[in-house]
């Protein structure tokens, strides 16, 4: 890792927004082939209102960094 990010502490809402960023630059560069990455965008797609197109995904998120603040290898 390069350091890039000075403040290591982000709120959930910006992780889930980098989140986002990542698997649709992922997308874009994979030449937009993936229909499960196209639905998945879909439903992550942040909203103005600080929630996502589908609420339950930024649920699962949460959820999802839960587990790995309880265990930093989870999934790995």
């Amino acid at each position: 890792m390069d350091g890039k990010v000075e403040d290591k502490n982000i709120t959930l809402w910006e992780a889930y927004q980098a989140a986002f960023i990542f698997i649709r630059d992922y997308y874009i560069r994979d030449g937009r082939s993936s229909f499960d990455l196209e639905m998945l965008l879909s439903a992550m797609a942040p909203q103005g209102n600080g929630g996502s197109s589908d609420p339950a995904m930024v649920e699962f998120f949460s959820d999802a960094l839960e587990v790995v603040r309880k265990d930093k290898d989870a999934g790995f």
